[in-house]
């Protein structure tokens, strides 16, 4: 089990221990992690107070709950962005958002799937394809898509652990 996997499973049982496991209550939370997610991402130097190691551990609580009122954050994300702090892990925020996403998703009945593409696809595409695995699964499907130029042409679909690979750089790795 990853890194990132071990802290959704941990923000999704603290979200049922306070009695707000629902499904609009979850979607918040990664909402939440995607202002912060933002902030890191847009501001060279909140990623030079959360992610530097001069930064010290009470420095970086210190403006998280600053951040956390600016961002209009709930009590239970800036618990666990202080937690992350804590343990030098803020840095995975994105595969923890990502894990936390998937988890959120399986709870509700769906299939979770990556999704690596050549290049961007049209939404009827998308659709198309989605119905088809749906039909293949027998189960509702969400999608994580990412695009990998490297790929060359083609996709590759990961559902839980099996990956089908339809890509043209492995096509031509095998010849």
């Amino acid at each position: 089990m990853s890194v990132a996997l071990s802290y959704a499973r941990a923000l999704d049982e603290a979200s049922e221990e306070q009695g707000q496991e629902s499904f609009a209550f979850q979607e918040q939370l990664e909402k939440e992690m995607g202002k912060f997610r933002n902030l890191l991402v847009l501001s060279f130097d909140a990623q030079k107070v959360f992610l530097s190691p001069l930064t010290s551990i009470q420095e970086k609580i210190l403006f998280i709950e600053i951040f956390g009122k600016r961002l209009k954050l709930s009590a239970l994300m800036v618990r666990f962005l202080e937690v992350l702090a804590k343990k030098n892990r803020l840095h995975q925020l994105d595969a923890i958002a990502s894990a936390f996403r998937r988890i959120r998703w399986e709870k509700a009945g769906f299939l979770c799937a990556l999704l690596e593409v050549a290049c961007e696809m049209k939404k009827v595409e998308l659709e198309a394809f989605q119905s088809s695995l749906e039909q293949k699964f027998g189960k509702k499907m969400v999608f994580e898509v990412t695009v990998d130029p490297a790929l060359l042409a083609g996709m590759k679909v990961t559902v839980g652990a099996v990956t089908y690979d339809q890509t043209l750089r492995s096509y031509l790795s095998k010849l």
